[in-house]
């Protein structure tokens, strides 16, 4: 019997050493598995901060470039609203010619265009009982000067509107203010900045 004990014994032992010896394979196969799925979720948060990183600073920039834009905005706005102002106090200044300021002002300006026989359209507070004044002027500039009184009563403010043959040409302030503006735009923002 002593043969059997020992037999069971030795059974037993091998039984037990292979087990232990299972058992260690497993430990290190998982511990392996552990450290392996350690591992690549390392490399997976180091990707995932890497791709937060390359967000956050687009998104910086996106904030940037928009406040950048936004103070462009914000002063090409007031650079439009301060040229408004300017052009409408132009417009206030030239409707406030005196009597003698305007005379000269459309004798000046007449003696440039090319007349004949049209008819022209005045302010009322710049509305002359007759043109031999201007027609006068005219002829000393070398101009036709036969202008005469249009009979249309019209409320402009300041310039004048010239008609010949149901056309009319429109010289009043407003419009030739506007007429120019473009033009003196970028002087007016060199002079004003």
């Amino acid at each position: 019997m002593a043969s059997l004990d020992n037999l069971t014994s030795k059974i037993l032992g091998d039984s037990e050493s292979k087990a232990r010896e299972i058992l260690d394979k497993a430990q290190a196969e998982a511990d392996r598995i552990v450290s392996d799925m350690v591992r690549d979720a390392e490399a997976e948060k180091e990707k995932i901060l890497a791709a937060a990183k390359v967000q956050a600073a687009r998104e910086g920039e996106q904030i940037v470039v928009g406040k950048t834009l936004q103070v462009r905005d914000e002063n090409l706005n007031a650079k439009q609203q301060m040229l408004d102002k300017v052009f409408a106090q132009a417009l206030e200044r030239l409707n406030a010619m005196s009597a003698d300021e305007f005379e000269k002002f459309l004798t000046g300006y007449l003696s440039t265009l090319d007349l004949d026989g049209e008819e022209l359209i005045l302010p009322k507070k710049h509305r002359p009982d007759s043109l031999d004044k201007l027609n006068a002027a005219l002829q000393a500039a070398g101009k036709k000067g036969n202008l005469t009184l249009s009979k249309d009563d019209r409320a402009i403010e300041g310039g004048f509107v010239l008609q010949k043959g149901g056309i009319e040409q429109n010289n009043t302030f407003e419009s030739l203010v506007a007429y120019y503006r473009y033009e003196l735009e970028s002087e007016v923002i060199g002079a004003l900045y």
